[in-house]
């Protein structure tokens, strides 16, 4: 029994372009879980790596009702428990912090 060269070729295509899929999925995954501290619950998890959470300050704003100035509040409070936080890390403390509150 002959196997030709193009079955091959497409089989060892196949099983690259799985390994290629394989290693860029686990990279984006490495890069999310290391954009999230341990301790947040898996409903905060989920709104802070879905795509409403890739612009936290509207989403902290929403979260607020629409109040812009409760939201701010909110950053600057997270601001001042921990020094040296940026605003990033601070928006996002703060909808953890909102949402967890919400949900007790």
């Amino acid at each position: 029994m002959e196997i030709s060269s193009t079955v091959i070729v497409a089989a060892l295509t196949g099983v690259l372009m799985g390994l290629i899929g394989w290693h860029y999925g686990k990279k984006q995954k490495n890069r999310q879980e290391s954009d999230i501290p341990h301790d947040v619950t898996p409903l905060t998890r989920s709104l802070v790596t879905s795509k409403a959470g890739a612009d936290r300050t509207r989403a902290l704003i929403r979260a607020c009702d629409g109040d812009r100035k409760q939201a701010e509040r909110l950053i600057q409070d997270e601001k001042e428990k921990k020094r040296g936080l940026s605003h990033a890390d601070a928006v996002r403390r703060a909808l953890e912090r909102l949402i967890e509150a919400r949900t007790k």
